[in-house]
């Protein structure tokens, strides 16, 4: 009996995990790049860097998800119930689901300050913008810290060091100077409200301190 393939992916597809899909799209988008490089197109040397980041974030993004299968919080994934300020969006891995209302020094911030009941994100808090958002503030953040390390770090397109140097400003003033190479697992909504300003390819998920 002849198979229809097409028909087959369509019956599949929906057994398929998303976690499961995702990581298929990464190899597949990996695969496509390293066949353009060996077919000789020119900017090899743009090209390299990309195939070289695009491995780099499927092994990390293939990590996290193996991670997520023994996170007590997997029940979060795929979903958005948990979320309290109601900014929050689902999100890659289990670990990264995390509303800022969960997030003691976030919940600090937004007590300081005398605010109208409304404002129950730290999106929302008038400070965001200015240290998260703002353009200016953050190319000077750029041009202090060393505008080459930022690029090593995110690349060189300005989206992607304004998108980097927004995650290294959220902890600075919510946190305060937690040391050098300590990580925050960073909450949903703000996350999702830097990556919509800068957007950045190749997301690959909070990575830990090594």
């Amino acid at each position: 009996m002849r198979v229809n393939k097409i028909s087959l992916c369509r019956a599949s597809l929906p057994l398929m995990t998303k976690t499961k899909l995702t990581e298929t799209i990464m190899e597949i988008t990996l695969l496509i790049l390293r066949l353009i490089q060996e077919c000789g197109v020119r900017s090899c040397t743009c090209l390299s860097h990309m195939v070289t980041r695009a491995t780099k974030d499927t092994k990390d993004t293939k990590i996290l998800m193996h991670e997520d299968d023994r996170d007590p919080r997997r029940y979060r994934l795929n979903n958005s119930n948990w979320c309290s300020c109601g900014q929050c969006m689902a999100m890659l891995t289990a670990r990264e689901s995390i509303c800022c209302r969960e997030v003691q020094e976030c919940s600090y911030k937004l007590e300081e300050l005398d605010l109208d009941a409304s404002v129950v994100c730290i999106t929302q808090h008038p400070g965001f913008n200015s240290v998260c958002l703002d353009p200016w503030v953050l190319e000077t953040v750029t041009n202090a810290v060393c505008q080459s390390y930022v690029s090593s770090q995110a690349g060189n397109s300005q989206n992607e060091q304004y998108h980097y140097v927004a995650y290294c400003q959220l902890p600075l003033w919510c946190w305060g100077y937690l040391g050098k190479h300590i990580r925050v697992v960073l909450p949903s909504c703000a996350v999702q409200r830097i990556r919509t300003k800068y957007p950045s390819p190749g997301y690959a998920g909070f990575k830990p301190s090594s």
